[in-house]
């Protein structure tokens, strides 16, 4: 992974952030919430575009699953020891980060 940007998430379940990339003048708007059974998911747009619908979140994996998508950077949330990602934890235990992943 090169450099990586730390956003900070709440520990709620459920929400909306934006972020303007640094490195390509990018806008995302990013929601994140729970699924049944507690797994994570997020949906993205970039510059307005829907992008992702209900992704779901694995630790230590890029969100935008295609590189294309996500001029040539992307949101990773990083866990302790490869935990499943939790908003309990968010802001705390677990972090997203944005970059070249």
């Amino acid at each position: 992974m090169g450099k990586l940007n730390k956003i900070t998430l709440l520990a709620v379940a459920n929400q909306s952030l934006s972020y303007d990339a640094p490195d390509n003048g990018a806008r995302y708007q990013l929601r994140f919430y729970e699924l049944a059974g507690g797994q994570m998911a997020a949906d993205v747009d970039i510059d307005d575009v829907p992008i992702l619908r209900g992704q779901r979140i694995v630790a230590e994996c890029p969100i935008i699953p295609y590189k294309a998508s996500a001029k040539n950077a992307n949101f990773v949330i990083l866990t302790n020891g490869d935990d499943e990602p939790d908003w309990r934890e968010f802001g705390t235990e677990q972090n997203l980060f944005y970059g070249a992943v």
